[in-house]
């Protein structure tokens, strides 16, 4: 939740609108191979980090092609995920999966959330000894794939990725890199669907609070 800053208004929307407003923190876009169960993981405590009354709700989990359900238990305090699905046919004609503990999963998501920041935790420890995630950003106009090898932490207890071969260096003023690939990702589709976007008929977050 915390890394999409606004919400699409109906009317005319501009690139602008997304790069500066919708995502506007020029993340890269890391696709990262994870289990089912970490998955679970994930979105179970990172809901329960939300639930406290004045909780940051920056890292509650959001996602596409994927719904659940949990339910909570302890009134600002804890609950359980009941279900988690995977969609394994269209936007438009969703066909609706149970997310399986030790099946393997190419999920795709901004760089920041991959490194585990913003409570993420359980994608970091996935990555300490062995990651497979690729990260994507533009280089000289091409999009260029940076995989990684594992995540370690500094002096300071700062995420550090470690890269297989070349550092994705967004700041490297001796090439044309262009790191905000979530954002253009968006751009992209949105000009692929003829620059239209229509809501999904269908709820893919169920959080039932204790009253």
């Amino acid at each position: 939740a915390g890394g999409v800053r606004t919400n699409i208004m109906s009317g005319d929307y501009r690139e602008g609108n997304v790069s500066l407003e919708l995502l506007p923190f020029s993340n890269f876009i890391s696709v990262l191979p994870v289990e089912g169960s970490v998955i679970k993981d994930l979105i179970a405590s990172t809901i329960e980090a939300t639930l406290p009354e004045g909780a940051h709700a920056g890292k509650f989990p959001y996602g596409g092609n994927l719904r659940y359900t949990f339910t909570e238990t302890v009134a600002g305090t804890s609950g359980k995920l009941d279900s988690v699905e995977v969609n394994t046919g269209t936007l438009e004609v969703p066909a609706w999966t149970p997310l399986v503990d030790n099946t393997t999963y190419n999920v795709s998501m901004n760089s920041y959330n991959a490194s585990g920041n913003d409570g993420w935790t359980a994608l970091y420890d996935a990555q300490t000894s062995d990651s497979g995630r690729v990260d994507l950003a533009f280089v000289d106009g091409k999009l260029t794939a940076f995989p990684v090898s594992h995540l370690e932490k500094d002096g300071n207890d700062k995420t550090i990725v470690k890269y297989e071969g070349e550092d994705l260096d967004c700041k490297d003023e001796t090439k044309d890199i262009v790191c905000n690939t979530d954002a253009q990702a968006v751009i992209d589709y949105i000009a692929a669907e003829q620059k239209t976007l229509t809501p999904i008929s269908y709820e893919t977050v169920t959080l039932n609070r204790v009253k």
